[in-house]
């Protein structure tokens, strides 16, 4: 028996590096929480694990009724995790896909 593909929620990492003007030159890094929120403009890299080794993997954006999609950059050092760095624009939800080497 196998466990279902998934994200590894303890090996999630969110780092966020807000803009200059903000006066924090120190990125701050959240680990193991899925939920996203903080200024406007800051930038933000996900850190993806997931139990499957990847094929491709994408993160899609939904807010105001439109979708904005980032291609993830699986890691060439560990092929079951993904990299995705977008910068925050508005409130909304999103959602993240991929594709193993299993099909």
């Amino acid at each position: 028996m196998r466990a279902s593909p998934a994200i590894i929620l303890d090996g999630f990492v969110a780092t966020y590096k807000q803009r200059a003007y903000v006066g924090t030159v120190v990125e701050r890094v959240r680990r193991k929480e899925r939920n996203l929120a903080d200024l406007r403009g800051t930038k933000v890299t996900l850190d993806v694990p997931t139990n499957r080794t990847l094929r491709d993997g994408k993160l899609d954006i939904f807010a105001d009724g439109k979708t904005k999609s980032y291609k993830a950059v699986i890691s060439n050092n560990d092929p079951t995790r993904m990299h995705f760095s977008f910068e925050l624009e508005q409130s909304g939800i999103y959602g993240i896909y991929f594709n193993t080497t299993e099909g």
